[in-house]
């Protein structure tokens, strides 16, 4: 098991890849148990489907298309993050990752919400504090995550001046501030 929560790279010399000295080399995640991968994020967004749908039945209000539009607006947020995030990438012109790895990355914030609307259906009042909690957590937890991207420990070979460095960090502190109204947007009263 990788003990530092760290990626595992892999020797680029031994694969016949044109650009991988360019390009994110990582191990697959059938090696490395640390690899992001879409399971949790489609389940908890399959859960978290559901779970609309079983609080919406509770208050008599439930209808099929509520549960679609739950969806749509769901993977409509996913992928408008993702969107976002990649011209972020861009504009300030850092080396990029997947994009599945940025979709997994941003499917995880349901993981919270499945979270908080169960403990909200079984008391109230914790639902909007568990919120706000699930999401400072997620954007710190993307804050360390893209750090290691968008601010390699290396900063003197990749010739980074101080206002890219904080043009960097502003981007991170605009991922985590962003996290807020996303989920101010997917929450539902339980």
């Amino acid at each position: 098991m990788n003990k530092t929560w760290q990626r595992k790279t892999i020797d680029s010399s031994n694969y016949n890849q044109p650009n991988a000295d360019e390009q994110y080399s990582r191990s697959i995640p059938r090696d490395d148990v640390n690899a992001p991968d879409l399971y949790i994020p489609v389940m908890a967004l399959v859960t978290y489907v559901l779970l609309v749908g079983f609080i919406s039945g509770t208050k008599g209000v439930f209808t099929p298309e509520k549960m679609a539009s739950t969806a749509s607006v769901a993977i409509g947020v996913v992928t408008f993050e993702v969107l976002l995030i990649r011209l972020g990438f861009y504009l300030v012109n850092a080396k990029s990752a997947p994009w599945l790895d940025f979709v997994a990355f941003r499917g995880y914030k349901f993981v919270g919400l499945v979270v908080s609307l169960l403990i909200g259906c079984i008391a109230r009042f914790m639902y909007f504090p568990l919120l706000v909690y699930s999401a400072t957590m997620m954007g710190l937890f993307l804050i360390r995550t893209y750090r290691r991207i968008l601010l390699p420990s290396d900063q003197g070979s990749v010739g980074l001046t101080s206002a890219d460095t904080a043009t960097r960090n502003y981007f991170l502190l605009f991922i985590a501030l962003l996290q807020y109204p996303l989920y101010w947007l997917l929450s539902v009263k339980p």
